[in-house]
């Protein structure tokens, strides 16, 4: 690993576990940059506006190859989708995080091998997000709100008129999007699955004034834009290997009881925890229930209603926490969640997303208060291959929200190639 990658891997929440080769500085051997639109190969268009059953259904998939000289850049790759508010209606209200909340669960192929795999995209996305990029970015790149900068006047209560939108989502949902680690090498075949939450206008609409939206929606399009360096040096000769942290999301509605066993990857990293309301709202003011929101009501000290925190714990908020993979407990004292309490675990997901080392705007407490992610690692000798995780959480009320145990392993992706014409001859994953 060059000293450039690792000086400029301050902001990243992964080590730089990259490539088995320098692919940075990219100018001194690049001759062009390529930006191409590829069109889904398949997909289910009934062109019906509704205000909230989406027009897109089932299975979408794109389909394509880079060239000889063609090193696919997946950071800087993303899906664009066009849609048009048909009918304003008595209240228009707003789509927020479209293309988010549009994917249901997604599949990513190199040569025809599953290397990524979600199956909550709009969960899994926010939680990658938040993780791996600073509150300045997200908020001004990804277009994430945190909640706790709005005082008075929802930033959802905001009125669209008829007309035709655009809405951008980077491949967040698969993995931890690392500018060093997710460039895919020539003569690869690339596959994109993509399956579609039929909620997908429910969970991304807005009202106004605390009355649900009445506008229809109408999706025109969904594009993939691949974003490629052309180099002139020759492709990979022998092997490649990639190595990505991709998740595997656990979802279960919980009581006051969340204790849960399950059988994880034996090359697990973290476990991130969110919870989430099980049912969404269009509303606007104070909305808590959306695809991308990972809250609940009366979920911790504090409310979307105010900035302050109050000294006692929301009446549904988490009361205890501890996580155990084999032999490794993590904390080794349960987190006991009482008055104010929440702050040990949120200084723990600043220190696990190398956020405390870093001098770039952060989320607040009180912004990770607001859509708190229990963020846990598991470091262990390499012949550790312990499968074994137990979540033990107690609750403190009985709304029955979704808890999200969020699995996040380092995926080695091996391509091999012939030394004579370059093309890949095996690809395999570990």
């Amino acid at each position: 690993m060059s000293q450039y990658l690792v000086d400029q891997y301050a902001e990243s929440n992964v080590h730089p576990i990259g490539l088995s080769g320098d692919i940075y500085p990219p100018n001194e051997v690049s001759v062009a940059r390529n930006i191409t639109k590829y069109q889904p190969r398949s997909i289910n268009n009934n062109a019906t506006a509704h205000a909230t059953i989406c027009n897109l259904s089932g299975q979408i998939e794109f389909n394509f190859n880079t060239s000889n000289m063609q090193w696919l850049d997946l950071f800087d790759s993303y899906f664009i989708t066009r849609y048009t508010m048909v009918n304003a209606g008595a209240n228009t209200g707003k789509i927020y995080h479209l293309t988010q909340n549009l994917i249901g669960q997604a599949y990513l192929y190199v040569n025809g091998v599953q290397v990524a795999f979600t199956n909550n995209w709009s969960v899994a996305s926010k939680i990658n997000k938040r993780m791996q990029f600073s509150k300045q970015y997200n908020e001004t790149v990804h277009e994430i709100n945190y909640r706790a900068d709005v005082v008075t006047v929802p930033i959802d209560a905001v009125t669209v008129a008829t007309g035709g939108y655009t809405d951008k989502e980077n491949l967040d949902g698969f993995f931890i999007r690392d500018k060093h680690s997710c460039w895919i090498p020539p003569n690869c075949e690339i596959r994109l699955v993509i399956i579609v939450d039929p909620a997908a206008y429910g969970k991304a609409s807005r009202g106004v004034a605390g009355a649900a939206s009445t506008a229809t929606y109408l999706i025109n399009s969904i594009e993939f834009v691949a974003s490629s360096l052309i180099r002139n040096i020759p492709g990979p000769i022998g092997e490649w290997v990639l190595k990505l942290v991709t998740n595997s999301i656990t979802t279960s509605t919980v009581a006051l009881d969340c204790n849960r066993q399950l059988t994880v990857s034996p090359n697990i990293m973290k476990v991130a925890i969110a919870f989430q309301d099980s049912a969404f709202s269009t509303l606007a003011l104070n909305k808590v229930n959306a695809g991308d929101f990972l809250r609940h009501a009366t979920q911790t000290e504090r409310t979307d209603a105010s900035l302050a925190i109050t000294p006692d714990p929301g009446a549904q908020s988490l009361q205890t926490l501890q996580l155990q993979l084999g032999s490794i407990v993590n904390p080794p004292q349960a987190y006991n969640l009482a008055t104010n309490l929440h702050r040990e675990v949120y200084e723990q997901y600043m220190q696990l997303t190398g956020k405390s080392k870093v001098q770039e705007s952060s989320e607040s407490f009180v912004d990770w208060c607001t859509e708190p992610i229990f963020l846990f690692d598991f470091p262990r000798p390499d012949e550790d291959k312990s499968t074994n995780l137990i979540v033990r959480a107690t609750r403190m009320g009985n709304l029955t929200p979704l808890m999200h145990v969020v699995e996040m392993d380092l995926s080695v992706i091996s391509m091999k190639f012939d030394p004579t014409s370059g093309a890949v001859i095996e690809t395999t994953v570990n």
